[in-house]
């Protein structure tokens, strides 16, 4: 299936919630934002509200701290509307609603409202106000102060300030306009009538569905941060738009009318509640049916899906033990389990569905792009992100109540987000350009078994070599750990990818078991980098404990002050970095247990790889980390064994 199906079919499976606002704590009205919008209804941001009696006459005008967003009618003009003079049914902008402001545009509002109006008494009281009243002028006896024209006669950001009615009638529950369920089948019922309702079919459009009514404009508002963008236009008549290729606009583009009602009022809903947002970036993960939403996030880390998808009757203690796996094997297996049955098999039978993955993008002002699409059934959309989360696992940190949680998982797009980028700011332009690219190429690399991006591993590695960078020690670390758990998912794919072409290498990967880098420390491990990188966190674990012993623990140690150089000449530091520590080497702060540890690494390189001050290879991150992972599990462990002995 295609886009526009897989969105057809979501609609007809979620077109029960049309109309439903969610709760708006703390506003005059309903927030809209996150609603189904039913057909034929838009989005609008209000915030003046205009509260009239029966007659017609002005009882209250209230300016909102902030714009409402209320559902509203449309036309199919209206909902796509940029310049042209083009009125909405009932709400609409002040230069629509007042006469005093703009005559042409309001006298085209008065026009259609009159059109449908009918014998509705609430319709008529606001076409008798906008007909003989100004709310401008009104609604300074209100204490509000409006300045819709300058001086030289040109509109003021007053001007468009969006305008909602409501009308207090006797015996009437319900005076806000936007809620009323009479008013909204009414406009139905009109709008039926206008564009005939039961029209004989002219065959299909471009999309494959039936024709019945050509659409001639196409909505904006699809995505909140690119509002003018469109996912469909046609309606460019000068130009290049046609030339050379077809005579006019109906022979660019046909799409049902009702079929593109549905389509994008679906994808707004999914977009506003399902959608990882960053800039002019959209990335909507959603069940085409049934349960639309209730998706494993492939943005999470591991820690977090399985919280959101562990069984509900399960502690939160509960939930912390599981999360502090003993080993890999015992990860994976347990995560395997987690996705595969979500912790209740009977879930399994629910889930029997397609998966569509999205990206829509903003290139201008007024275009939407689909620069990514993916569909997938609902269990290869699981075994994907399985896949990634037990390749990409590495030891890593979560807070939780200013608590440490050690656990085994794959670290969230944010956290390699962070990992990879040096700058601070969050609100700069390079940040956000930077997060739509990795948040795009992570889906990539996810659903399309695409190769582990270079720049975002290369940027991880150089920004954590540099640990004197930081500000907090804790961050560095938590920063090394995701950079690792990436570049093991890289190896990973490395070999998995020579054992698929090369016969010779595949025999030979199996008896090095190079490639398949465990989790947890590897002491039989003998590549030259990964022991370089357990030696260099052999001595950051010895003076970081002497520094505690003196009392400056906050002091950075000579490993990581030495660490650039470190991985730049690995034989010629060492040496530095071991005479630096001389003063240390005493019996009271463990050096003969630092000393054995030392000895046993150097006992495992081959001949010439200790000598050798090339340059490491991302490798010996990997090394550094497995080792201060053990080393800290260690003294956890002699730890405890104390406190049980007293």
């Amino acid at each position: 299936m295609t886009l526009w199906s897989n969105l057809l079919a979501t609609y007809d499976a979620v077109e029960s919630a049309s109309g439903i606002l969610a709760e708006s704590e703390g506003m005059s009205a309903g927030d809209a934002r996150t609603a189904l919008v039913p057909l034929n209804y838009m989005t609008f941001k209000s915030q003046l509200h205009v509260t009239l009696n029966a007659d017609g006459g002005v009882i209250n005008i209230e300016k909102d701290k902030k714009p409402v967003t209320v559902l509203a009618p449309c036309t199919e003009e209206s909902k796509g509307r940029t310049s042209k003079v083009v009125a909405n049914p009932l709400f609409d902008k002040l230069m629509y609603v007042d006469l005093n402001v703009e005559e042409e545009k309001t006298h085209c509002y008065l026009e259609q409202l009159n059109d449908w109006k009918g014998n509705n008494a609430k319709l008529n009281a606001v076409f008798q106000y906008v007909s003989h009243h100004s709310i401008w002028k009104d609604s300074e006896r209100f204490g509000i102060k409006l300045e819709p024209c300058h001086a030289d006669g040109k509109l003021s950001a007053d001007a468009n300030i969006g305008v909602r009615f409501s009308v207090i009638l006797p015996g009437d529950m319900c005076p806000d306009l936007q809620d009323d369920a009479d008013i909204r089948q009414q406009w139905q019922e009109y709008v039926g009538d206008r564009i005939g309702h039961g029209s004989v079919q002219q065959g299909y459009d471009e999309m494959g569905k039936p024709l019945f009514l050509r659409a001639r404009n196409y909505p904006k508002k699809i995505l909140a941060t690119a509002g003018n963008a469109k996912l469909i236009s046609s309606n460019d008549a000068d130009g290049f738009t046609f030339r050379g290729r077809f005579a006019n606009k109906d022979e660019a583009l046909c799409v049902d009318l009702m079929s593109s009602e549905k389509a994008h009022a679906v994808l707004q809903w999914l977009i506003a509640n399902n959608a990882k947002i960053q800039d002019t970036q959209a990335i909507v993960v959603w069940r085409v049916a049934p349960n639309v939403t209730e998706l494993v996030s492939p943005f999470q880390d591991s820690f977090d899906i399985g919280l959101s998808v562990m069984d509900d009757e399960k502690t939160n203690a509960d939930i912390l033990r599981e999360a502090e796996f003993a080993s890999g094997r015992d990860y994976a297996q347990m995560f395997s389990k987690l996705l595969r049955g979500y912790g209740k098999p009977e879930r399994m039978k629910q889930h029997e569905s397609r998966v569509v993955i999205a990206i829509f993008d903003s290139a201008s002002t007024g275009r939407l792009s689909v620069t990514y699409y993916k569909e997938l059934d609902h269990h290869d959309y699981i075994e994907s992100i399985l896949q990634w989360h037990v390749d990409s696992s590495w030891t890593l940190t979560k807070y939780i109540d200013d608590a440490a949680v050690p656990f085994i998982g794959a670290p969230s797009v944010r956290d390699i987000i962070d990992a990879s980028y040096s700058a601070s700011d969050r609100t700069s332009e390079g940040y956000k350009k930077y997060t739509r690219y990795v948040e795009k190429q992570l889906v990539e690399c996810m659903f399309n078994n695409n190769a582990m991006p270079s720049s975002i591993l290369w940027n991880g590695y150089h920004k954590v070599t540099r640990p004197m960078a930081y500000d907090k020690a804790g961050t560095w670390f938590h920063h090394v750990d995701v950079v690792c758990g990436l570049w093991r998912k890289h190896y990973i794919e490395e070999w998995r990818r020579s054992n698929r072409t090369d016969k010779r290498q595949r025999d030979k990967s199996k008896q090095s078991g190079k490639g398949m880098i465990s989790m947890k420390l590897e002491p039989e491990r003998t590549d030259r980098d990964y022991l370089y990188g357990r030696l260099l966190a052999l001595a950051d674990a010895y003076e970081g404990k002497v520094l505690r012993n003196e009392k400056v623990p906050d002091r950075p140690t000579n490993a990581m002050k030495l660490m650039s150089n470190f991985s730049a000449k690995p034989n010629t530091t060492w040496g530095t970095l071991v005479h630096q520590l001389t003063p240390y080497f005493k019996p009271e702060f463990g050096y003969y247990w630092f000393q054995n540890e030392v000895d046993e690494v150097m006992s495992m390189f081959k001949p010439g790889d200790y000598e050798s001050n090339k340059p490491l290879t991302p490798l010996y991150l990997l090394g550094y980390s497995a080792q201060r992972h053990e080393s800290m599990e260690r003294a956890r462990l002699a730890k405890e064994a104390k406190k049980l002995q007293q």
